[in-house]
Formats: C-alpha cells, structure tokens, sequence
C-alpha cells in the first residue's frame, strides 16, 4: 500500500489524492514524493536535503560537535516550534536535513500556501509561506539584511521575497492529480548556482579615466549582502593590469567576507550600495581585466572558487 504525507512548499494540492492509502506517515519525509514527484526531486539535488552530511557542514560542525550549528540542518517542524523561537535539534532522520517535515508539519496537520486544499494529511493555508518568516528560522542574518532594504518595500520596484529569487515561479500541478498553478520550484538557487551568483553581480563595470582604474559593483541585484549567510563566505573582485603584450603588470585582490562582528569583521558589500574600487592605470595604454569570484569558505584556495563573472577594458 502507498504512504501519502505532507506537501513541501507551495505544493498542496487542490482536491484529495486517489490513491490507494493506507495512513499518513508524518515522520517520513521520502513518502512525500508518492503525490510530490517533481519538487521531491527538486530538493533531492538541494543544499536543504544535504545539510546534514554535506562535506562542508561536517567540517565546519567539527563532524557535527558543535551545538550551536546543528538545529538548522537536522531542524525539528519549525511549525511545532514556533515561528520566531530558536530551531531544535529533532532526533529522528538527521540524515535528511532540511525536509518537508521541517517546513510543513504541525503536529496532524500540514501548511501550505493554498486555500481550500484536501488530502489525507489534513492540508491547512498559512500566510507565513507567503513572507520570509519560515525562512528566517534559520537564515536570520540575511533575513534582516533584506528587511533593511529596497526589496522589503512592497510597491517598490525591487520588491522580492526570499522564495521569489531562490525558488522561482513555475506553472504546474501543485500534486499528483491536481490542475496547473503558480507554485514555485523546491531548486533553491543560492550561492552554489553559477547563475544565482551571476544574478547577483550583474551591474559590475571598469573603466579608465586620466590613469584611473574604476571597477564599481552595484549591489541592488541581490537583496541582501554579498556575499550573505555562513560566516567566511567571500566575495574576490581580482582586478589585473596588462600591457600591450598581455604582460600582467599589476594585480590588485579586493575581498569581501561575511562575518559576524565578533569573531570575524564584516566586510560584505551591504544591499541597496555601490562599491567604487580605484586604482592607478601605472601604464599609458593596455587591457584592465576583472573577474569576481565566489568561495563557500575562505580555506579555498583562489584557483578553485567559482569564477561569477569578468570584464574588460581597454585604454
């Protein structure tokens, strides 16, 4: 017999599910995909389903020892909780991370976005999914950098929410069986994205003026710093000044790390600002080449980070 349980995010459906049902599981999170296929799969490929056994969080966690790190990656429902309390640690299935048990369940009964949904896991609507407050649970710092900013503002033409730019509207049945809707994807687009990042950097330009090199980005793409999140992120804008022959005859390496202000200074570049980075050209003519770069932790190495983007001039 088949198991149906709650949706993920956005994915309840109108109407009840017809299959063959025997009880609703509400501690198996795999169950879901029974009537959540494709956004099942879309958070199999994501950081929430790695976050407990990613290579990253082991070893920032010190193999998962320290306390403080581990209730947003094994996260009791956050329903259950309290929206606005501190995440608990859940004993059951850490392996799964972050799952649709953690941002759905209260107690026999399962959010969403939806109104007038039915199904055998008690399908209820909340408007905390339609705002940033079940994603603040555990990304707090950048939650507050977004309500500072341009993006928070309804009305304004940046306006977004953390669901609109990291999990992108598509059309399609919210479940097995259910009619075409705008829900959104479960891909999560952030930091580890090569286009999420590009996204971000955008408005990047350099330009030569009287023997001045001017490299600016813009960071009114993003609706939070950049970079934002884990502490020791960073942002590498790497500016290099070539001769007519292609000599690299200067190098300058600006970054921009994430931090929290007490063990480790924040120099990321805030939301809603223009950063204006200027050096001497030191050559009458040549090409200025400039490429940012991103890493998830600043023990990577530069050749390794992600390359976001580059651009060139010539003087």
């Amino acid at each position: 017999m088949r198991l149906v349980t709650f949706s993920l995010l956005c994915g309840l459906a109108v109407g009840s599910y017809q299959g063959a049902i025997a009880k609703v599981d509400w501690n198996n999170a795999e169950s879901c995909k029974e009537c959540h296929a494709d956004i099942y799969k879309e958070w199999e490929t994501t950081r929430h389903a790695q976050a407990w056994k990613s290579k990253q969080f082991t070893e920032q966690s010190q193999n998962r020892t320290k306390a403080e790190c581990l209730p947003c990656h094994a996260p009791k429902p956050i329903f259950e909780t309290g929206i606005g309390k501190e995440n608990i640690l859940r004993d059951e299935n850490r392996e799964s991370g972050v799952n649709c048990i953690s941002c759905h369940r209260q107690n026999q009964k399962v959010l969403g976005p939806f109104k007038d949904t039915k199904g055998e896991c008690n399908p209820a609507p909340t408007s905390e999914f339609k705002d940033n407050s079940t994603c603040q649970m555990c990304h707090k710092n950048t939650s507050e950098e977004w309500k500072t900013s341009s993006f928070s503002h309804e009305g304004s033409k940046n306006y977004s929410t953390c669901a609109k730019c990291h999990m992108k509207p598509v059309k399609r049945p919210a479940a097995k069986g259910g009619i075409a809707k705008e829900v959104f994807q479960h891909v999560t687009y952030g930091g580890y994205d090569l286009k999420a990042l590009q996204e971000s950097v955008r408005d990047l330009t350099v330009t030569v003026d009287k023997g001045k090199i001017h490299v600016t980005i813009t960071n009114d793409c993003a609706g939070h710093t950049l970079p934002s999140g884990t502490v020791g992120r960073q942002l590498l804008i790497m500016t290099a000044v070539k001769d007519e022959n292609e000599k690299t005859v200067d190098m300058h390496r600006e970054v921009f790390e994430k931090g929290d202000n007490k063990d480790k200074k924040d120099t990321s570049i805030p939301v809603d600002k223009k950063l204006d980075l200027t050096y001497d050209a030191k050559i009458g003519s040549g090409e200025i080449v400039v490429k940012v770069l991103y890493k998830s932790m600043p023990i990577i190495k530069d050749k390794d980070a992600i390359e976001v983007t580059e651009k060139k001039a010539n003087f």
